[in-house]
C-alpha cells in the first residue's frame, strides 16, 4: 500500500510552530487529514474541529498580549480571561484531533503508539512516527 505522506521531520513541525506562534498545526493536520482520508477504514480526522482550530489558532495571539514595564502591567488584550481560554479550548482539541489520528494510524498500521506521547506531544511525535512506519516517501 503506497501512502502519499510527504516526507517531513518533527522537527520542522516544531520550529514552524514556534515561528507561527501555533497557526501551523492545524494546517499540518489538514495535510494530514488528506492523506488519511484514503485510507480503507471509516474513522476520519473531523473537519469541523480542524476549521475550528485554524480560527482559535488565528485569533489566539491577538487575546494573549500582555506588556509590562518595571512589573507593572501596561497593556493586556487577554480581557476576561479570552486569551487563556481560547488557549485552553485550542489545546484541547489538539489533544482530541492527536488522539483521533493516532487511532486511524494504529489501524492502517497494525501498530501500538504510545498514549502518554501523543498527550503530551501530539502533532510532534505523530509525525516522527509517521516518518518511522514507513509513511515518508
Amino acid at each position: 500500500m503506497s501512502d502519499n505522506f510527504k516526507k517531513q521531520s518533527w522537527v520542522s513541525v516544531l520550529l514552524l510552530s514556534l515561528i507561527t506562534f501555533g497557526i501551523y498545526i492545524p494546517f499540518w493536520y489538514k495535510k494530514i487529514k488528506k492523506i488519511t482520508d484514503t485510507f480503507p477504514q471509516e474513522k476520519k480526522l473531523n473537519s469541523a474541529l480542524i476549521i475550528i482550530l485554524m480560527i482559535v489558532s488565528f485569533i489566539t495571539p491577538f487575546f494573549s498580549i500582555n506588556l509590562s514595564l518595571s512589573g507593572q502591567n501596561v497593556f493586556s488584550t487577554n480581557v476576561y480571561g479570552i486569551g487563556t481560554i481560547l488557549n485552553i479550548v485550542r489545546v484541547l482539541i489538539i489533544i482530541f484531533l492527536s488522539f483521533s489520528l493516532r487511532s486511524i494510524l494504529q489501524s492502517q498500521y497494525s501498530t501500538e503508539l504510545n498514549p502518554i506521547l501523543t498527550f503530551f506531544l501530539g502533532p510532534l511525535f505523530l509525525q516522527h512516527k509517521i516518518s518511522k512506519l514507513g509513511g515518508a516517501k
